[in-house]
């Protein structure tokens, strides 16, 4: 069959909207929803395409979620468990939720590239380089305080700890 990156969708030169369409028009019905929902993506792979499988959602709310990985020297590295967003956000440290996401960045990066898997025994792909981190959305009922995923009572401090987090896995 065709090469992979003979197909239009892999044409980095085309508008994404194109690209989008041309894969969305070569995908059996049966495909579709398998590449909708993160935990059913090892059965997304599509073999004919040239689309690998893809762990999509990882959980990095206090770091990377994973498996260990081999460190340079072939040793056991596991990635840095961090506190849940509650305490980091209680710290009112922006240069510490910088420097989280930039170890999370780096982590999931090389965890990626040695096929490390979630930290779950399950037929999971590899995590791949996208995922959960700490939310905005408040809970709709605020007597019982904040979520685990939240970093504290509102928007003025969740909203800095994200930008700041996020700031460090995309500067790597």
């Amino acid at each position: 069959g065709e090469g992979q990156n003979s197909y239009p969708f892999c044409d980095t030169k085309l508008p994404i909207e194109k690209r989008v369409e041309d894969v969305i028009s070569r995908l059996c019905l049966e495909e579709k929803p398998l590449l909708m929902e993160a935990r059913y993506s090892p059965l997304g792979n599509i073999s004919r395409l040239g689309i690998p499988q893809y762990d999509w959602g990882g959980n990095c709310v206090h770091g990377v979620q994973s498996r260990c990985g081999r460190g340079t020297k072939g040793d056991t590295r596991c990635p840095t468990p961090f506190p849940n967003p509650n305490f980091l956000g209680a710290t009112f440290n922006e240069s510490v939720w910088h420097s989280m996401g930039r170890v999370i960045g780096v982590e999931l990066r090389s965890l990626w590239r040695q096929e490390v898997g979630e930290d779950h025994e399950s037929n999971l792909p590899p995590i791949g380089l996208d995922c959960w981190s700490p939310q905005h959305q408040r809970r709709p009922r605020p007597a019982l305080g904040p979520e685990l995923g939240d970093a504290g009572r509102g928007s003025a401090l969740t909203g800095p700890l994200r930008r700041r987090r996020d700031a460090g896995p995309a500067a790597w």
